[in-house]
């Protein structure tokens, strides 16, 4: 054998040594890879890596059961007494209840001084208050001679006399009453005295009450029904203005005055029958009635307002009673605008009662 054919053997043996050894350590890492993949050390590992957040669950979990138990012997008895106020009132008999609310109001509004005359409702429902715990009373910050009372069941009672001058919502939280009483011998509800009380539904005023200030009750949105005193003789701006909920309002003979925005926005009040003792009625002071169906217009009236009905989209006819078909001079030449309602004249005998809307 050549020398050049031993050393082609010598390749040729290099050559093969050489992919022997490639392919075993193809197959090494092959079954290393498998046999890592089925590992019982990772299955462990996976093991004891769930075992470890064992007691991080267990801390939590205690953690909220302490703080259940903090929260239940701090208010438990408070939130058990709130529901069972509201799950489980007694239930009394409508009869028995109105015999009961009747002899209470008639109590309150001898309860003040007994020479001056009952007062008059607001609402057709009495409110009562022998029962309800007083939660807090005081003397009315700005109104001197004058107390309220705060009941449980959200009733509000103030009593004295004189004028009173104070806003109740600067004093406390005015949106959890329920009821208004105004005793006897107070003669003003000042401005914005009752301004935002959301939640009255039922309000009883005294007939010693003399005018009511501006937005006295605005925005009073649970009131339906409101019968103003007639010991009333001015009703100041934006009084009731925004009491949506408003369905009927009884202004008294001897009313003067109606301020700007009085009624403004009392959405589903049908019908206002406006004494013949008024002479001015503010600008707006109708607008935005939309449910409103029948106005009438005493010849009394000797000013009026500019817009005073306007968006008023129920109403088609405004009747104005009177001795001749002219405006008088004291009405604002715009006191119709925005309102596409018909102006029908009742002058002389044609001026009779009103009628039913």
């Amino acid at each position: 054998m050549g020398r050049k054919e031993k050393e082609n053997e010598h390749k040729v043996k290099r050559i093969k040594n050489k992919n022997k050894k490639v392919r075993r350590n193809i197959s090494a890492d092959r079954y290393t890879d498998i046999s890592h993949k089925y590992s019982p050390h990772k299955y462990n590992d996976n093991k004891r890596n769930k075992k470890s957040h064992a007691p991080v669950i267990a801390a939590s979990f205690l953690v909220l059961i302490t703080a259940a138990a903090a929260v239940y012997f701090l208010y438990g008895q408070t939130i058990i007494g709130e529901v069972k106020k509201f799950v489980s009132l007694p239930q009394e008999s409508s009869a028995v209840s109105e015999a009961s609310e009747s002899k209470e109001a008639s109590e309150f509004k001898e309860a003040s001084t007994d020479e001056e005359p009952t007062s008059q409702p607001a609402s057709s429902a009495p409110v009562s208050t022998e029962t309800a715990a007083v939660r807090k009373s005081s003397k009315l910050e700005g109104s001197d001679n004058l107390s309220y009372k705060v009941y449980s069941d959200g009733t509000l009672e103030i009593s004295g006399k004189g004028e009173m001058n104070t806003v109740m919502s600067e004093m406390f939280d005015v949106t959890k009453l329920t009821k208004i009483l105004v005793g006897r011998g107070i003669t003003r509800i000042g401005d914005h005295a009752f301004d935002g009380c959301i939640s009255v539904s039922s309000v009883i005023l005294s007939d010693t009450i003399e005018s009511i200030g501006d937005r006295a009750f605005a925005g009073c949105g649970s009131i339906s029904a409101m019968t103003i005193p007639d010991s009333v003789t001015s009703i100041g701006n934006g009084a009731f203005s925004k009491c949506s909920y408003l369905k009927r309002v009884t202004l008294p003979e001897g009313l003067i005055s109606i301020g700007d925005n009085a009624f403004s926005s009392c959405s589903r009040v049908k019908s206002f029958q406006i004494p013949q003792t008024v002479t001015s009625i503010g600008k707006w002071a109708f607008s935005s009635c939309t449910g409103l169906t029948y106005i009438e217009i005493p010849p009394s009236v000797h000013t009026m307002g500019s817009y005073v009905f306007h968006s008023c989209f129920s109403l088609r006819t405004i009747y104005i009673k009177g001795q001749t078909n002219t405006i008088p001079e004291g009405w604002d030449e715009l006191w119709s605008r925005g309102c596409n309602a018909d102006i029908v004249w009742k002058i002389g005998s044609d001026a009779g009662e009103p009628p039913v809307p």
